[in-house]
């Protein structure tokens, strides 16, 4: 017993130079299993997010302007120059948001513009006021939306994006479009050669800069896993999961 190293000898302890790299992972947590050795590691795909900045709300800055939120609700009244719409249901500045956050959910987007409008809460009649403007900016052909999220027209393929330098509802999985989820995952499977089933939730959550797998999380991950191994683009063999284009 006196012969045994101790933990911290063991945390110390690394594979020899000839031993297979089966338990190496970018991000130094934990250990991922891999089914074949790696020769080299793939570059991290993530890159920080992005906010939009939408400069000066004119109520701010216009003197014509004056605000105050309704009681009943909440609801800001504008009242201006006859021909402008109150700041948070601008087409042109939703437009702004998304050109530089798609893909963004349609209730971030809300968020974002009414915080730039001046307004401390983001109510459903707010919700309803862009998604308004929402309809208004897809026809104008400025967005595309795609269920619950607003992209880019011309953006098609999904970049991932860490969050661990953002706040709040951000940071929730619901807030991330199925397309960047499903980018985290390929990724994890084509830089592991091969991963486990469970393990390929945690790199994907790691990619986004979460350092823990919650239950949510999990519960996130795991429809889009299994869609991708449907549609063919992961094969499942002997407990791992493959890019489809990986040799057996």
């Amino acid at each position: 017993d006196l012969d045994r190293p101790g933990p911290a000898a063991r945390r110390q302890a690394r594979l020899p130079d000839d031993e297979p790299d089966y338990a190496v992972a970018s991000a130094g947590r934990g250990g991922v299993r891999r089914a074949a050795p790696v020769d080299h590691e793939i570059p991290d795909p993530a890159v920080p997010y992005q906010l939009a900045d939408l400069g000066a709300c004119p109520a701010d800055s216009d003197p014509a302007w004056s605000r105050h939120e309704a009681a009943s609700g909440g609801r800001p009244v504008f009242a201006g120059r006859a021909e402008t719409v109150a700041p948070h249901c601008d087409p042109g500045k939703l437009a702004e948001v998304v050109a530089v956050e798609s893909p963004v959910h349609v209730l971030e987007a809300a968020t974002r513009l009414a915080r730039w409008a001046g307004l401390k809460r983001t109510g459903s009649r707010i919700v309803r006021d862009v998604e308004q403007a929402a309809r208004q900016a897809a026809g104008q052909g400025s967005i595309v939306r795609r269920g619950e999220f607003l992209w880019r027209p011309g953006h098609e393929e999904a970049v991932v994006r860490r969050r661990d330098g953002v706040q709040g509802s951000l940071r929730q999985f619901d807030r991330i479009a199925p397309e960047e989820v499903a980018a985290a995952i390929l990724h994890a499977a084509k830089a592991s050669c091969g991963i486990e089933l469970d393990e390929i939730l945690g790199e994907a959550a790691r990619l986004f800069g979460f350092r823990a797998l919650t239950g949510t999380r999990r519960a996130a991950l795991i429809p889009v896993r299994d869609a991708l191994t449907r549609d063919g683009k992961l094969v499942s063999r002997d407990g791992f999961l493959y890019l489809a284009e990986d040799p057996a």
